[in-house]
């Protein structure tokens, strides 16, 4: 939902939520799968944490319903199932299965991690207008 549905003296609209329907199951394309053993950790663990059947290489973690809270379980987890060292700060960075494992690797496409931050950057800013 992009808002909660509120009656006119500003409660919430219990009908108009009835109404909503489910949102239907995300597909992911053959290619936009995980396909190097590197993706394919990293995209387990996010299934992990965030309870999904299927990730994609370039959806974003945040995106998917990931917060603060979950990035610390991955972190640990990553760290725990990686040999090399990651900081929690590079979860925040590399938001993408794609991204991670290109940083990971030494090869990440600075593009998408730009395209990664702007997209952040509009969540927040979408979610102070909601809050003012």
């Amino acid at each position: 939902l992009e808002e909660i549905p509120r009656t006119a003296n500003g409660k919430l609209d219990r009908k108009a939520l009835l109404e909503i329907k489910p949102v239907q199951a995300r597909a992911i394309a053959e290619d936009a799968k995980p396909k190097s053993d590197l993706e394919l950790q990293i995209a387990d663990l996010w299934k992990q944490v965030l309870k999904l059947d299927e990730i994609g290489l370039n959806e974003n973690f945040f995106d998917l319903g990931g917060h603060s809270l979950l990035v610390v379980q991955l972190h640990n987890q990553l760290k725990a199932a990686l040999d090399q060292p990651i900081s929690l700060t590079d979860l925040y960075q590399y938001t993408t299965v794609a991204t991670l494992a290109g940083f990971l690797s030494g090869g990440v496409d600075d593009s998408k991690v730009v395209a990664s931050a702007s997209r952040g950057a509009q969540r927040r800013a979408q979610r102070r207008r909601r809050a003012s």
